[in-house]
């Protein structure tokens, strides 16, 4: 349907004004006239914000989405109206006098010359010249710290905030999202030459809310890394099912992160972090099961992990691994299961959504809105049942904070209000806020397009936590405690 839209409109305005110039009598306007600095000053202005608006079509995933963007206009006060309306004619009366200027110097055949001219070539070696300089590392990193200028968005697609937001645990990577060939965040994920998890060899869809699993014991080629699953569809070795003695079991949830999107095996914090804590204690063996998904949130972890009946695997920890915004993804993946129909589990959380009044006719950006109210309810009930259903299960809960690579200011916060939540319902609490603290989150990408911990950034992890635990190793629950 946006498609439609855009390319009906598109289309039929482009043919009339088609007819419209053909049928059009010339009526000289004098160049230097206020007149003329007028007319056409409204004409670029009217241009640039009738292609925002179709722009705002394009890049709606719904119809739905885009209509209810637009009645949020209508909510203003008579104050903020009147500021647009003044704002618009500052602008107007300030871009015909500019105009002006340029016609009565002359200057847009200075800036903008015949192509035949001298002058067009001397500027168009310029512009190359600028352009090969600006690709220079040692000139970009001088002017970003010179100016504190991100130079990311001059020399490439960037995202905005709000889908800088939903790239973390790689959302617009696992999830199908509507209209993906048309939006503008969709055509930058599929422009990464690293695959789509949802469509690789390893995918298995599911018609509930975690949307895409991987498949039980393959081994296949993911982002030019070894991936491999075990009998659980887990990325991990396969273990024994019947807990060896003088072995601490341990599960760790999580999303891409942990999954390691974009690291071979081997690499996997997990798998280093095993392998210390071996070697550091002979008599012990340590076990980290990877129960990590490409997209997963805190919902999706709990109800995989029961899903899979792990509890039988006789855990003594459950790890759930947070990046501090837990609030904004349970709502984003509420969203997308009641747009397509996907069941809700959990009781509390169908009942939140009843008192939302929300069904699958509801775009997704009226579910933000409605649900956002009962965030702190959602993310306090989902942690509570985690932590009951850990203690009913004999298994010790431990929530731990891993920051993103990302630069960007909102996932780099750290989360005091998930970390207070966690430690008054009884989780045990491990803060990594400083592991990457003396690297450049360029330096951490698995490639520059694609921000998910490298294998620098997963061998660092695995060290803290490695540190962590040594000193203070009653933070694991050992075999002992457990039996007590």
């Amino acid at each position: 349907m946006v498609d439609i839209v855009f390319w009906g409109v598109f289309g039929v305005l482009v043919a009339g004004n088609a007819i419209w110039e053909s049928r059009r009598k010339s009526n000289q306007i004098d160049k230097k006239s206020w007149k003329y600095s007028a007319l056409m000053t409204t004409q670029i202005l009217g241009m640039f914000l009738f292609m925002s608006v179709l722009w705002s079509i394009w890049s709606s995933t719904t119809m739905g989405s885009w209509f209810y963007v637009v009645k949020n206009i209508f909510v203003g006060n008579q104050l903020q109206y009147l500021s647009l309306f003044s704002i618009l004619i500052i602008t107007w009366i300030l871009s015909t006098v500019i105009y002006r200027f340029f016609e009565l110097k002359e200057l847009g055949k200075v800036m903008d010359p015949d192509p035949k001219t001298k002058l067009a070539s001397y500027w168009s070696i310029a512009m190359l010249f600028l352009l090969l300089v600006f690709q220079l590392q040692p000139v970009q990193t001088f002017i970003e710290k010179q100016s504190n200028i991100d130079l990311i968005g001059f020399l490439e697609p960037k995202l905005n905030i709000a889908d800088e937001n939903l790239l973390v645990d790689g959302y617009y990577e696992e999830i199908l999202i509507g209209n993906e060939l048309t939006n503008p965040v969709g055509e930058i994920v599929e422009r990464r030459d690293r695959g789509r998890f949802i469509h690789s060899e390893g995918a298995l869809l599911v018609d509930d809310i975690r949307i895409v699993l991987g498949k039980p014991n393959i081994s296949f080629t993911f982002k030019d890394q070894l991936y491999s699953t075990n009998f659980l569809g887990i990325r991990d070795q396969n273990y024994s099912r019947i807990k060896p003695s003088n072995t601490i079991r341990t599960g760790i949830l999580g999303g891409s992160y942990v999954n390691g999107s974009g690291i071979a095996d081997d690499d996997l914090f997990d798998e280093l972090l095993e392998q210390k804590l071996d070697s550091l204690n002979k008599e012990v063996d340590y076990e980290f099961w990877n129960f990590g998904n490409p997209g997963f949130d805190l919902i999706q972890c709990i109800y995989d992990f029961e899903m899979k009946e792990a509890v039988k695997y006789d855990f003594d920890n459950l790890i759930y691994v947070s990046h501090g915004i837990d609030k904004f993804k349970n709502i984003r993946t509420l969203a997308t299961a009641i747009e397509s129909g996907r069941s809700i589990p959990y009781g509390f959380v169908q009942k939140i959504i009843d008192q939302s009044n929300l069904d699958n006719s509801t775009s997704s950006m009226s579910v933000y809105d409605k649900l956002e109210p009962f965030a702190d309810e959602l993310v306090t009930g989902l942690y509570q049942h985690l932590y009951d259903f850990s203690l009913q299960n004999n298994i010790k809960p431990i929530w731990v904070y891993w920051p993103t690579t990302d630069v960007h200011p909102f996932v780099k916060m750290y989360p005091e209000d998930i970390s207070l939540l966690v430690k008054e319902i009884g989780f045990t609490v491990i803060d990594l806020t400083d592991v990457y603290i003396d690297y450049k989150p360029a330096d951490l990408f698995v490639a520059p397009k694609d921000r998910h911990p490298n294998a620098l950034g997963h061998s660092l992890v695995a060290d803290k936590l490695f540190e962590i635990i040594k000193n203070s190793p009653e933070i694991l629950n050992s075999m002992e405690n457990k039996e007590d």
